[in-house]
């Protein structure tokens, strides 16, 4: 059983049996990681097709679209119970589907819901952000083209921007000297593990500014025991990780993105990374390492056009 939040019946649709069956659809917004892959399998294996695809064609759609018996059990909540007792109140007085009228009417009330529950938290959003405070944040957000509600996750984790910087309105940068130990560096099943060895004293840089702005929005690491090495997990917000990793699969990996030097840097990162292969031809880094990769450039390049912006307004 896969708990969700919310999902609800709406996309009607007919079988090779001829029934007509209402799909479920669950927000893209609303699912963990774990619950996002475990949906793109179980759609993969009843249609007959990559898990990958299921979920690229999710992420551009902005959801799922699964039949109940797919799974154990639904549940759902307010939203959920509210969605599906106006679609039943519906069904109760629509005409029969197949005909012209009765596409008609399941077109003007899709239209409805959609303004309702969706246009209208858009609209709600855009009224928020159009505030003037958030006028330098937009600027530079419309460069990497982040859509409405990645750019109101971003704004609830690092505003003010100044509040990362000192009091000369500069990031904080330090320097300081001590043991750098050697590592070695090992992925495996989607995790890197770590191993340090004794190293030499150096004099090293730290940017404790952009360290801390990485770590809000959930590009941070942290390092844990695991047997006789480190594992090397993320830290920060989850939910503005999400966004991040979503942002790369739609926009960088696909390259629809704003033309300008920002989005040009990321798209020439992005095929450096690809172009990384072995003396045999073979590919050095998996899909989730490049991935990973791209989305810490995401903020470091977003760190860097804020500095730009933000002390001077």
């Amino acid at each position: 059983m896969i708990p969700m939040r919310d999902p609800f019946p709406l996309e009607r649709v007919t079988t090779d049996n001829g029934d007509v069956v209402a799909l479920w659809i669950v927000d893209m917004e609303r699912l963990s990681s774990f619950q996002y892959q475990a949906l793109s399998q179980i759609i993969a294996i009843h249609c007959n097709t990559d898990p990958l695809e299921v979920a690229t064609e999710a992420t551009v759609k902005g959801g799922f679209a699964i039949n109940s018996e797919w799974v154990e059990s639904i549940k759902c909540w307010v939203e959920g119970f509210e969605r599906g007792r106006e679609l039943a109140d519906f069904l109760e007085t629509a005409p029969p589907q197949g005909t012209k009228a009765g596409t008609r009417a399941f077109w003007e009330f899709y239209s409805h819901q959609h303004e309702r529950w969706i246009e209208g938290n858009q609209t709600k959003i855009s009224e928020m952000l159009s505030c003037s405070a958030f006028k330098p944040y937009m600027t530079v957000f419309d460069k990497f083209g982040f859509g409405l509600r990645v750019r109101s996750r971003l704004l609830t984790r690092i505003y003010p921007f100044e509040s990362f910087l000192g009091v000369n309105g500069r990031p904080v940068i330090e320097y300081e000297v001590r043991e750098v130990k050697r590592t070695e560096r090992e992925r495996k099943n989607g995790e890197t593990t770590v191993r340090r060895l004794a190293g030499d004293a150096k004099r090293i840089k730290r940017n404790r500014s952009r360290d801390t702005f990485k770590m809000r929005l959930g590009m941070g690491t942290v390092l844990e025991q695991s047997g006789d090495g480190l594992v090397e997990k993320p830290s920060g917000s989850s939910l503005c990780r999400i966004s991040l990793w979503q942002y790369v699969l739609t926009g960088v990996e696909t390259g629809k993105l704003p033309e300008n030097e920002v989005t040009r840097e990321l798209i020439n990162y992005r095929d450096s990374l690809k172009a990384n292969v072995g003396e045999q031809g073979e590919k050095l880094l998996g899909g989730k390492h490049i991935q990973g990769k791209l989305m810490s450039k995401v903020v470091n390049l977003l760190f860097q056009e804020l500095c730009k912006i933000i002390p001077l307004t």
